[in-house]
C-alpha cells in the first residue's frame, strides 16, 4: 500500500535501491551526472524512504516477523507477548553480535543514511521549484535523523556520518557519544520541521509532514530524557513538540479504536488519527513486485492455516500482565466473552477467540475467562483484508509509526515530568481512555439496573425491557429467589442514550418489581483522582495507559528501557507466569525473564562492523 512510487536508481556503487516497478532495473546512473531535474531528485528521495520497509527495519526487525535468516524473531520481548515455541536468537534472548537480524538493522540504517547524505549533498543541483526543493531537503534531513534515532535507541553511541561515503576503504570511524547523536537528531529534525509540507498537503500519511516531525521530535526528546542518555531537560522540549501537534487542529482520534487498524489493513488513510505510516503494497494477484510482509498481521495474529484465507502463523501469545492492564466489566455477562472488559481495546488487541482447527472457515471458538495464556495478539486482523488484496504470506498492512493517541500520551508524560499532574495532562489521557471505552463511538450506555423494589411472587425470571432515553440495544436478565428479584445482570449496555430510559418488568409470575437504570457517562472512562494523586502515581498511570493503547505496535520494550524498568518488569512478569501460566506455555513465557540481564538493554555492535572498523568498540556484555 503506497502512494510513493519507487524507481530503481543506483546512485553509486555504495547506494543502490532494490525496489522495482519493472522486472529488471532500467536506470543505472552515477550521482555526479544524475541530479539534473526534480524528477530525479524525488526518485532519489524515495530510495531513502524505501529503506524503512526493509527486513532489518519495519519489515520484520521491530514487528516480530521473519528475520533475514528465515526465523520468526522479535526485538520486542516485554510484558506484552512471548514466542510460544522453542527456538533461539533474539526471540529467546540467546543471540550474539553475529545474529543476522542485528546486522540487518545496523546495515539498513546506514544504507538509509548514505542515501540521505547523497540526496543532501546534491540537493542544490537540479533545476526545480524552490518550494519543492525545500520540502525535499526537509524530508531527507528528517529521514537521516530518524535512521540515527533508530540506531541510538538500539545501540547507544554510534558512528555519525553526515556526508556521503566516498570509498569502500572509508570504514574506520569511532562511535559518537550518545548525547551528541541526540543533539544532532533534534537539531536536524527541528530544521526539517520548518521545511516540510503540512499534513494537509497529502491525502495519505506515508510522507513526512510537519505533524510527523513534531510528533517524532516529542518521541526523540522523551528517549533522550530517559535511559541511557538521561538528559531530563528534554522533557520540557518533548511536551512542547507534542503540544504543537495538539494545537494545530489538524488531528483527532478516530471515534472507533478498531477502525484505526482496519484502515491500515484495508488500504485506507486516516491522516487525522494516523500521522505517519510505513507503506506496504501487494495485491497478491501477480504483482511485478511484492513488498516485505510486515509481521504485524502475518506473525502477530490468530493462527489460520486454511490456504483459502490469508496465512497467520500465530507465533506469539500474550502474558497475563498485559491482559490484566484492562478493566473488567462487573455489570455485564456476555455469552461469548465471560470476562468482558469495559475497555473495548482489550478484546480487539487480544483476540478472545481462536479459529476452530486453525481454520477461518470453521468459525470462532471463544476462550473461557481462565484461558488467558492461550490468547494471541490480533490488532491487525487479516480477516479484514479486502478480498482482492488477499495473499497467503504477504500483506498490504501498513506499519503505524505515529498515532495521535501516542502524541496525547507523550504530552501527558512529558508534562508530568516537568510540572507533575496538571489538568492538561490528565485531560490528554482521558481523551485516549474515552475513545478506548467506546464513548466517542457509542455515546452513553446503560451502566446498570439497581433493584428499587424486589417485588413478590416471582417463580421464574421476568422479562426486562429497556426503552426510550434516545438510545438502543441495552438488555439485561434477572435472577429470582424466594419470589423476589435478587440480582440483575446487564447483557448489553446499548448505545447513545441521552437521558434515563424506561425499564419495564413483565412475566415471571410476580408483580411489584422496580429497577432503576443509571447511565455510563463519558466521565466513567476518565481517570479517578487517586490515579494522578502525585507525580509518581501519574507516571505509573501513564505507563499502564501506554500499554493498553499501544500494545503490540513495537514500542513497549523501548518504553520500558527508557523508563529504566525493563529488567525488573520482565522479572516480575516471569514470577507471575511461573505461578499462573499452564504447563503448555510456561517454559516459553518465562524464558526471557529468566535470561534477562543489563547486557540486553542495548543491542551488540554487529560482528561484521567490529571486524571491519578498527575504531569501533563493542557494547558492554557482548
Amino acid at each position: 500500500m503506497k502512494k510513493i512510487i519507487i524507481l530503481t536508481i543506483i546512485l553509486s556503487s555504495l547506494c543502490s535501491c532494490q525496489k522495482m516497478l519493472d522486472a529488471t532495473p532500467t536506470d543505472f546512473l552515477a550521482a555526479e551526472t544524475y541530479f539534473t531535474n526534480e524528477t530525479q531528485l524525488q526518485s532519489a528521495l524515495t530510495a531513502v524512504y524505501d529503506q524503512l520497509q526493509k527486513g532489518g527495519m519495519f519489515g520484520s526487525a521491530f514487528t516480530g516477523a521473519t528475520s533475514p535468516d528465515g526465523m520468526s524473531t522479535s526485538l520486542n520481548l516485554s510484558d506484552e507477548m512471548y514466542f510460544a515455541s522453542s527456538g533461539t536468537g533474539t526471540r529467546a534472548l540467546t543471540y550474539s553480535s553475529s545474529d543476522p537480524l542485528i546486522f540487518a538493522i545496523w546495515s539498513a540504517c546506514y544504507v538509509g543514511i548514505q542515501r540521505a547524505n547523497i540526496v543532501l549533498a546534491n540537493i542544490n543541483k537540479p533545476t526545480m521549484d524552490e518550494g519543492h526543493r525545500a520540502i525535499a531537503k526537509g524530508e531527507a534531513m528528517f529521514l537521516r535523523a530518524f535512521f540515527y534515532f533508530i540506531l541510538a535507541e538500539n545501540f547507544g553511541d554510534v558512528p555519525l556520518r553526515t556526508a556521503p561515503t566516498q570509498s569502500v576503504l572509508d570504514v574506520n570511524i569511532a562511535r559518537t557519544p550518545l548525547k551528541q547523536v541526540y543533539e544532532f537528531i533534534i537539531s536536524e529534525m527541528t530544521t526539517a520541521e520548518g521545511l516540510v509540507a503540512p499534513a494537509t498537503a497529502y491525502a495519505y500519511n506515508e510522507r513526512i509532514t510537519q505533524s510527523t516531525v513534531r510528533g517524532i521530535l516529542a518521541r526523540v526528546c522523551l528517549y533522550a530524557a530517559g535511559f541511557p542518555n538521561n538528559d531530563v531537560s528534554k522533557y520540557a522540549l518533548a511536551a512542547s513538540w507534542a503540544k504543537k501537534v495538539m494545537d494545530s487542529g489538524l488531528h483527532q482520534l478516530n471515534a472507533s479504536y478498531s477502525q484505526v487498524f482496519i484502515n491500515m489493513v484495508q488500504n485506507l488513510y486516516d491522516t487525522k488519527e494516523s500521522l505517519w505510516e510505513i507503506g506496504y503494497y501487494t495485491t497478491g494477484q501477480g504483482d511485478t513486485y511484492t513488498e516485505y510482509a510486515p509481521g504485524l498481521s502475518v506473525f502477530l495474529g490468530v493462527t489460520q492455516t486454511n490456504s483459502a484465507y490469508p496465512l497467520v502463523t500465530g507465533a506469539y501469545r500474550i502474558h497475563q500482565r498485559v491482559y490484566n492492564y484492562y478493566e473488567k466489566d462487573p455489570n455485564l455477562t456476555d455469552p461469548l466473552i465471560p470476562d468482558k472488559s469495559l475497555d473495548l481495546r482489550r478484546d480487539w488487541a487480544i483476540a478472545p477467540f481462536k479459529y476452530t482447527s486453525n481454520n477461518q472457515a470453521t468459525g470462532k471458538a471463544y476462550y473461557t475467562a481462565a484461558q488467558i495464556y492461550d490468547r494471541q495478539p490480533n490488532k491487525f486482523d487479516r480477516a479484514y483484508e479486502l478480498t482482492g488484496a488477499r495473499f497467503q504470506s504477504s500483506t498490504p498492512t501498513n506499519f503505524s509509526m505515529l498515532r495521535y493517541s501516542d502524541v496525547l500520551l507523550m504530552f501527558a508524560e512529558a508534562d508530568n515530568e516537568v510540572n507533575g499532574p496538571t489538568t492538561a495532562g490528565v485531560n490528554a489521557v482521558n481523551l485516549v481512555r474515552e475513545r478506548g471505552y467506546g464513548k466517542l463511538l457509542n455515546g452513553e450506555g446503560v451502566k446498570q439496573l439497581s433493584i428499587a423494589n424486589a417485588g413478590t411472587g416471582y417463580t421464574t425470571a421476568p422479562t426486562i425491557t429497556i426503552s426510550g432515553g434516545g438510545g438502543s440495544g441495552a438488555t439485561a436478565t434477572a435472577t429470582v429467589s424466594g419470589g423476589k428479584i435478587t440480582s440483575v445482570t446487564m447483557t448489553n449496555h446499548g448505545t447513545f442514550y441521552t437521558s434515563t430510559p424506561t425499564v419495564t418488568i413483565s412475566g415471571g409470575g410476580g408483580t411489584g418489581g422496580v429497577l432503576t437504570p443509571s447511565l455510563q457517562l463519558l466521565a466513567d472512562a476518565d481517570l479517578k483522582a487517586p490515579a494522578y494523586a502525585d507525580q509518581a502515581t501519574f507516571r505509573q498511570t501513564i505507563q499502564d495507559e501506554r500499554a493498553r493503547e499501544l500494545c503490540f505496535e513495537g514500542w513497549r520494550k523501548l518504553d520500558l528501557v527508557r523508563w529504566g524498568i525493563y529488567i525488573s518488569t520482565l522479572q516480575s512478569v516471569t514470577a507471575e507466569d511461573n505461578i499462573n501460566a499452564p504447563s503448555t506455555y510456561k517454559a516459553f513465557a518465562v524464558l526471557p525473564g529468566n535470561l534477562i540481564s543489563p547486557t540486553y538493554l542495548l543491542q551488540p555492535i554487529p560482528a561484521n562492523e567490529i571486524s571491519l572498523n578498527n575504531l569501533i568498540k563493542q557494547n558492554p556484555g557482548w
